[in-house]
Order: C-alpha cells, then sequence, then structure tokens
C-alpha cells in the first residue's frame, strides 16, 4: 500500500470521530479511515538469488518459503519453466487451502495469478474464480473497502457468479426495487454482509415478510449498523409470533444450490487459548493433535505447509505457550502477514506478539488495522482491548473499551460497565462519572434504576 494511504490513516484517527466528540465529555478516537495501511512487498533480493531460495526450499520441503521466492520471481517476469510449472501447482493448492479456511480475499488472489500462469486452464478455472472474486467483494463490501469491492464484485460478474444482482445494488448504496420478490429480499439478507443488509431488510418486513431467520439476521445488521427505527419494527416482528406464508417459498439460491455465506463470521480470540474454534474453519484444521504437545520438529512443521495460517493459528488456540519464544513467534507474523493482511485473527495475532517483543508501536497499528478489518468495529475495538489487558497495558486498554462503547452507543450494552469501571481506576483516561451520565441519560427512563445499579456494581 502507499505511504500515502498509511499517511491517511494518522489523519482520520484525528479528524474523523470529531463530530461524535461534541457529545460525549471524553475523546472519542476512531481506527482508520477505510485504507488498510500494511504495505505489501518483498525484501530487495535478485533474481538468480530468489531462484536459489526457491530451489533450496524445495529440497527442505519448506513450501510457504518456496512460495515467498516463487511470487516475487513471478513479479518481475523471471520464472524460469521449472519454476513457473511449480508455481501453477502450489498457487492450485494453496487456493484450495484458502477456499477451506473461508478466506476469499487471498483465495481470488491466487486464483488470478493462476489464471494469468497458466491460461489454457482458466476455462477450468472460471467457477472457482468466480465464487472467490464474489467472496473477496463480500469480505470488502463487510468493512466498508467500496474501492476494493467494486474491481471484485466486477470480476465476479464477468466470470459468470451468480446472485450478482443484489449485492451490485447494494455496493451502489441503493435499495432494492418495489418489484423485488420476497423470496428474493431474504436470499439477500441472508448472503449479503451485515453492513449492507439494512435496506433489504426493510423492504422485506415492509413487504410483510415473516421468516424468522431473516429477521433476526435484519435486526443483528440494524443494531450493528445502528439503524433504530429498522430495529425496533424488526424486533417487534420477531415478537409478534411465527413465520409468514407470504415469503413465496424457499429463498433463491447461491452457487451450488446453497446461499453463499456472509462475511459477518465473529471471530475468535486467538491468545486465550478457547476462542471459539467452532465458529472458523481453521481452529478445525489441526487442532486437535496439539493438545498433548507440538511436532518435536517445530519451525520445519510449520513452513511445510500450504499457508502458516492453517496451521500456525489451530496450534496458538491450542497451545499458546508455542509463542514464549518471542523471535521465533515474531518471524511467524511476518508470514502471517504476508500471507494474508486482511485477517482480523492474523491482526490480532501480530499485536500480541509485538506487544510481548516490547514493539507497541506495532502493536497499536496492528490493533487499527484490526479494527478496519473487522465487520463489527465495536467488536474488533473490544478485541483490541482485551489484547492492551493481556499485555498489562491498563491505559490503553480502557482508552479501547470506551471506545468500544461508543462505537456501538448502546445503553445496555456490558462494554459500558467495563469502561467506567477502568476509568475510575485512572482518572487520566477520562471522567467515569461523566461516562456514566451519557449512558444513563441514553437509556429509556424505566430502565435507568435498574442500569445504574449494573454500571455502579463492584
Amino acid at each position: 500500500m502507499k505511504a500515502a494511504r498509511a499517511g491517511r490513516v494518522v489523519v482520520a484517527l484525528a479528524c474523523a470521530f470529531a463530530p461524535a466528540c461534541t457529545g460525549p465529555p471524553w475523546f472519542m478516537g476512531t481506527p482508520l479511515d477505510g485504507s488498510p495501511s500494511i504495505p505489501r512487498g518483498h525484501v530487495s533480493r535478485s533474481f538468480m538469488e530468489r531462484r536459489a531460495d526457491a530451489a533450496s526450499a524445495r529440497a527442505r520441503g519448506e513450501t510457504v518459503l518456496e512460495l515467498r521466492a516463487l511470487i516475487p520471481l513471478d513479479d518481475v517476469e523471471r520464472l524460469s519453466p521449472e519454476n513457473r510449472a511449480r508455481l501453477v501447482e502450489l498457487l492450485d493448492a494453496r487456493a484450495a487451502e484458502w477456499h477451506a479456511l473461508g478466506r476469499a480475499v487471498p483465495e481470488s488472489r491466487d486464483l488470478a495469478r493462476l489464471a494469468r500462469l497458466a491460461p489454457a486452464r482458466d476455462a477450468a478455472l472460471a467457477s472457482r474464480r468466480a465464487t472467490a472474486e464474489r467472496g473477496a467483494g463480500d469480505a470488502w463490501l463487510a468493512v466498508g473497502g467500496l474501492d476494493e469491492a467494486r474491481p471484485a464484485y466486477g470480476r465476479a460478474v464477468a466470470l459468470g457468479a451468480s446472485d450478482m444482482d443484489f449485492r451490485m445494488l447494494a455496493l451502489a448504496g441503493n435499495a432494492p426495487p418495489a418489484t423485488t420478490p420476497l423470496a428474493d429480499l431474504r436470499a439477500a439478507v441472508a448472503a449479503l454482509p451485515l453492513r449492507a443488509v439494512p435496506a433489504f431488510a426493510m423492504a422485506y418486513v415492509a413487504r410483510g415478510g415473516g421468516d424468522r431467520e431473516t429477521l433476526a439476521r435484519g435486526l443483528a445488521a440494524a443494531r450493528q449498523e445502528k439503524v433504530e427505527g429498522l430495529a425496533s419494527r424488526l424486533a417487534n416482528a420477531l415478537s409478534a409470533g411465527g413465520p409468514s406464508a407470504s415469503d413465496g417459498g424457499a429463498s433463491r439460491a447461491g452457487e451450488g444450490g446453497a446461499v453463499a455465506p456472509s462475511a459477518d463470521a465473529a471471530a475468535p480470540d486467538l491468545t486465550a487459548g478457547d476462542g471459539g474454534a467452532d465458529a472458523d474453519a481453521v481452529a478445525r484444521a489441526d487442532a486437535p493433535s496439539f493438545v498433548v504437545s507440538p511436532p518435536p520438529d517445530l519451525d520445519t512443521w510449520v513452513l511445510r505447509g500450504l499457508t502458516v495460517s492453517a496451521r500456525l493459528l489451530p496450534l496458538v488456540r491450542a497451545r499458546p505457550d508455542v509463542l514464549d519464544d518471542v523471535p521465533r513467534a515474531v518471524g511467524w507474523i511476518d508470514l502471517l502477514l504476508a500471507e494474508d493482511e486482511t485477517s482480523p485473527d492474523v491482526l490480532e495475532l501480530a499485536a500480541w506478539v509485538f506487544g510481548r517483543a516490547g514493539r507497541f508501536g506495532g502493536t497499536e497499528r496492528m490493533l487499527m488495522e484490526l479494527a478496519y478489518a473487522s465487520p463489527d468495529r465495536a467488536d474488533g475495538l473490544a478485541r483490541g482491548a482485551a489484547v492492551w489487558e493481556r499485555l498489562g497495558k491498563g491505559r490503553e486498554a480502557c482508552v479501547q473499551w470506551i471506545r468500544a462503547a461508543r462505537w456501538r452507543d448502546e445503553p445496555e450494552d456490558p462494554t459500558w460497565r467495563r469502561a467506567i469501571t477502568c476509568a475510575r481506576h485512572d482518572p487520566g483516561v477520562g471522567d467515569w462519572r461523566a461516562i456514566r451520565g451519557y449512558v444513563l441519560e441514553r437509556a429509556p427512563p424505566e430502565r435507568r434504576a435498574s442500569l445504574a445499579a449494573s454500571l455502579d456494581a463492584p
């Protein structure tokens, strides 16, 4: 990414949330302006050195490092015929692994490179590429990356991806036409990232749609995006009763007869040992075998997969003590970021490792990126607060808890209690009384007494 884009992040942090600061009496920041700032690139080495690196890594069976050498050779058009054939083979396999891990952005990159390197296979790759590009567009749309979502969706359309009509409407910020069938609205609510769902959920409930699953997802989207009127309407519809018969049958299907998965799955905590592994394909990869002990040749084993992510992330969940060798862990983070700099899990882990290495500027930067890469910004900020807490940085954690609570801005959000509690212990962060007063003022009158008791509990 360009240095100028990273510069705009600093400006955004100072300015973008300024209007909100006029309400609550403490400073509220914003994570990013929508532009990731991790630079992508490679250390400068000659193409002959890269070829030697690739050959050496292949001889050792270290596929990760072999790919790390071959891709820059392709970038400078210095692949030998043997290099080209090998890179085609590895990209095909790695893209399949990214697909299994649910990481559409790096998958789409690998498939695009593969199609260019092996044009004769492009027809066979078209369906895979269409699905990956559509998924990448969803992932970017989920975090508000419209500049990245637009070309991804364009490529998906060109490759013949299905269910692109409502995605293109969502990308343009347009409401669905009044003639859209309920079944199509239901499919859109199920497939789109939560950020893009409210307009379709509004049309769905206005037309009398009553499918509870659709209403519940619409409600989650309305709450995330703070569309209070829609949230109230959907909550009332859910309270009213069972599913409506007016939906017109099953919703439209996505690729392969099923609605495409949304990009809004909650990300697990990678550094706390548990982290909700069942919600993530990575967590199911190899984790059970690590409960007793990690592989004896751990360094080599990590490098012998197609991705570091597929091996290291489940290992860290099961055995966080493998990060105790901090210099080695920093090296792993470099590989993880080079593979997939858009993964919230990778960014959280990077923030933790950098902090343990005493590189707190790196921690801060990774947590900014984590907030941007999280479809729910409040969740990303809260994950960052937990990282600062584990690093023993109470003041930084408290600032982050306040930002997380303010982002969601719901009086009943339990994050407010954490924010008020930590501000009590560190008055330099903010005036806890003013924060408490702001929360109670936002609450319905009938809820203020019980909410005050909850906020004041030790």
